[in-house]
């Protein structure tokens, strides 16, 4: 009993160390995403904002209801450009975790907006990414989590 006991625990014990190993090529591009998801929010590019989003794809924005797919996060995000005007968004991960089949991408954010009909302020936040493995060096949004 002790043997199968001590098996597990280093069982678990490896499972966790492996899962905070992060491929390089993995953190390059979910970096580039988040460059890229900056200057869409720049620019007003919806398009360029939903690239890795899916018709599975989960968003759940902070005090609103979430959500599924790409048609109505692209609704959202429409809205939320249209009365909001960003000047400055930076994203730094905190985290990578490697679960195989997904990556979870931990991290804060800073964010110096314009609402319409309100003073500019800096809204700073922490976020979750679930990232899905599609193929060796592609990945989608799985799930999004705004604002925490």
């Amino acid at each position: 009993m002790i043997k199968l006991s001590l098996a597990f625990l280093f069982f678990v014990v490896s499972v966790f160390s492996q899962e905070n190993k992060t491929d390089s090529d993995v953190r390059k591009q979910i970096e580039d995403y988040n460059a890229c998801f900056c200057s869409a929010l720049f620019e007003n590019n919806k398009d360029m904002m939903l690239k890795f989003y899916t018709d599975q794809s989960v968003l759940m924005p902070e005090h609103n209801r979430q959500r599924v797919g790409k048609k109505m996060i692209a609704a959202f995000y429409e809205q939320w450009l249209d009365q909001a005007k960003v000047n400055s968004f930076q994203k730094t991960i905190l985290e990578l975790q490697d679960f195989g089949n997904y990556i979870l991408e931990i991290g804060n954010f800073t964010e110096n907006l314009h609402l319409k009909d309100l003073k500019p302020y800096a809204y700073l936040g922490k976020y979750m990414v679930l990232w899905k493995k599609t193929s060796k060096n592609k990945m989608t949004i799985a799930s999004r989590n705004l604002g925490c």
